[in-house]
């Protein structure tokens, strides 16, 4: 496919994914999000609300993704999780967790380039050993491209590439804002820092 098609290639694909699924016109969900922000329930429940949701876009999303069991281009891509979703990988997995010391968002950021082209601990035989139990940022990645070459191309450091995507941050961001109203200072950091030992 030359480049020149590729939007409209991408453009065509969601379209296609919204007519099967009505409820994935950004509006809809986004309205969707906010009655479960506004829920009189705990945010844990919030929250295993938003990721119930990102498995149902996802699986949406799946046949018009370039994503397949064994491709793990994303897998080594920095991956900045917070400590909630650490315990869970660590009791998933049985591995011992360790907490990073609480910085900024910016020394966070900082921080993860030096993970960039690491492979994720949980990553065995190019497959994620904690799938069931992956956190969200994981959950709502996906490549809207017809094979995963762009994929690959992004991990070459300091080459840009962007991934077509469904917009990931309809439910991230919300994610996002649902964790630090509860705890500020929730630690924040990559999937290495709180996993150093695998």
């Amino acid at each position: 496919m030359e480049d020149h098609e590729r939007p409209q290639e991408i453009l065509r694909k969601l379209e296609e994914c919204i007519a099967t699924n009505p409820w994935m016109e950004p509006a809809i969900l986004s309205q969707r999000i906010r009655r479960i922000a506004l829920e009189n329930a705990s945010t844990k429940i919030k929250l295993k609300k938003l990721i119930k949701l990102s498995d149902a876009t996802v699986d949406a999303l799946r046949p018009h993704t370039a994503c397949r069991a064994g491709c793990a281009h994303c897998c080594r891509l920095p991956t900045l999780i917070y400590e909630h979703e650490a315990v869970v990988m660590a009791e998933a997995s049985g591995h011992e967790m360790v907490r990073p010391p609480y910085r900024s968002r910016e020394e966070v950021l900082t921080a993860s380039l030096t993970y960039y082209g690491h492979s994720c601990p949980f990553l065995i035989d190019s497959k994620c050993s904690i799938y069931e139990h992956r956190p969200l940022v994981c959950r709502v990645h996906h490549s809207l491209n017809d094979d995963e070459s762009n994929c690959e191309k992004r991990l070459l450091l300091g080459n840009v590439v962007e991934i077509p995507q469904y917009d990931p941050d309809i439910i991230e961001m919300p994610y996002h804002y649902l964790v630090l109203a509860r705890n500020a200072r929730e630690t924040w950091g990559c999937i290495p820092e709180f996993f150093p030992k695998l």
